[in-house]
């Protein structure tokens, strides 16, 4: 299947980027984003408070894309913000265990292709860090690296229901990387949002490392020790009280857990091109997914230098499609071009759950 995969330059104030989205995503997401259900006015004016408290902008910026699309704010399907479950793995690797020496985030993103908006965005908001990421309902990030070189990715942690009020993982995530400038920053900044999402984040800057989790309005976090050199993640809890809430697992994501930490165990030094090679492997003995339609397809897979504050990309994890890499520092040229997936179904098993 042949996809487009698209860059974006978002300048501005954020109702001057909120307008411009209307030009740079697909036709596809655009039509979903303006089909959302109108919320109440309750449940409105709590998501536009949760946004102005813990998002600062970004109401102006679904305001701009209201404004362009001639369509209420109210109905912009970001705020009703759907329920995802997305598979994923992160790789957070020291500078002491890299070997060009520097700190290292990396991630593959697995879910349906049909939900995946295949978009990089490079944004400036104004008086914001700024920041290179992948799109998710447009204003959102899925992981992404800033200009004060702080790196961060997310994955679920469980398929279970939602069962509290709060942020969704693209707004916190985007949040954390306009508003924070170190892991320090972040993890007590994320320690007061409300985060409705059950999810793990990685995150990473030129000194420290550490893993975020949230379940059920809870939250734990560690950082990595002086003497650890890397973080792993896939999709299930690792630490306590999430372990206890839900200690259960799928087997893909224990799988994938224990080849990324045997990777890990083999490169006492990793090289990016070892790095970017495993994460193009085949699943299972890489992470590389073709299983799409079961909603276990890798979208994307990223490598992000912290040191560089650059983002290597490669659309739907399958070499074909080539890695790019893109600064920070330098202005996205907004493009079109056209990226092949191979389809494939799974083994019903690899998604059944067992006990931590």
């Amino acid at each position: 299947m042949n996809i487009i995969a698209r860059t974006a330059e978002l300048t501005g104030t954020h109702r001057t980027i909120g307008r411009q989205l209307t030009k740079y995503c697909g036709e596809q997401i655009i039509s979903f984003m303006k089909s959302g259900e109108e919320l109440n006015k309750a449940d409105m004016n709590e998501i536009i408070r949760l946004l102005d408290r813990w998002c600062p902008g970004l109401n102006d910026e679904l305001q701009g894309f209201a404004d362009a699309s001639s369509i209420p704010v109210s109905k912009v399907a970001y705020y009703a913000g759907t329920y995802l479950r997305p598979s994923c793995s992160q790789i957070a690797i020291s500078a002491q265990k890299s070997a060009n020496g520097h700190p290292i985030l990396a991630r593959s993103y697995e879910y349906h292709h049909d939900l995946e908006e295949f978009t990089l965005a490079r944004t400036c908001a104004d008086g914001k860090n700024a920041h290179i990421g992948t799109c998710v309902m447009m204003f959102g990030r899925e992981e992404g690296i800033n200009d004060k070189g702080l790196a961060v990715a997310m994955s679920m942690n469980t398929g279970r229901q939602i069962k509290t009020r709060g942020m969704m993982y693209w707004a916190a995530l985007r949040s954390v990387l306009e508003n924070c400038s170190s892991v320090d920053e972040a993890i007590s900044f994320l320690k007061e949002m409300p985060i409705a999402y059950n999810m793990n984040m990685l995150l990473a800057d030129h000194g420290k490392m550490a893993l975020y989790e949230t379940m059920d309005g809870q939250n734990a976090f560690r950082y990595a020790s002086s003497r650890e050199l890397s973080l792993t993640a896939t999709n299930h809890p690792l630490l306590e009280p999430i372990t206890e809430i839900y200690p259960y697992a799928a087997v893909h994501s224990l799988q994938r857990y224990e080849r990324i930490n045997a990777f890990l165990s083999n490169h006492p030094t990793v090289y990016l091109s070892q790095l970017k090679k495993f994460l193009l492997t085949p699943y299972p003995e890489g992470l590389s997914c073709i299983y799409y339609e079961d909603y276990f397809g890798t979208t994307k897979s990223v490598v992000m230098d912290i040191e560089e504050k650059t983002l290597e990309l490669c659309w739907g994890g399958q070499e074909e499609n080539g890695w790019n890499r893109y600064e920070l520092s330098q202005s996205l040229t907004p493009q079109q071009r056209e990226i092949h997936l191979t389809m494939g179904r799974g083994n019903p098993d690899i998604y059944k759950e067992q006990s931590l």
